[in-house]
């Protein structure tokens, strides 16, 4: 909870404050909009990286920062049913066996 809470406050950071980037030829130059660096925090932290295919404009930086979003929100669930499906699994099974069950931290 703690890490993503951490991951939330610096996607907040980069969205609010457009930071410059002062490349040379064929790079970024001057600053970044709140969409670039959101878009470029949410990348990075996602671990999606930057490939050949990126997103140019603002609104398909928007789209795809929230498809990324929206993909690790997924990826989270589907690791909290399976997590939770194998706890209880454990769970029965000590039952059944005659064991006292064992405390799980919550």
């Amino acid at each position: 909870m703690r890490c993503a809470l951490a991951a939330g406050a610096v996607c907040v950071r980069a969205g609010v404050t457009g930071y410059g980037e002062g490349c040379g030829q064929g790079g970024a130059t001057g600053w970044l909009t709140h969409t670039d660096g959101l878009y470029f925090t949410v990348t990075v932290l996602s671990t999606v990286g930057f490939g050949d295919i990126t997103a140019k404009i603002q609104a398909a930086r928007l789209v795809v920062t929230g498809q990324m979003i929206a993909d690790l929100v997924i990826f989270a669930l589907a690791v909290k049913v399976i997590v939770g499906a194998v706890s209880r699994g454990r769970q029965q099974g000590d039952a059944s066996s005659g064991q006292p069950a064992r405390e799980t931290r919550r």
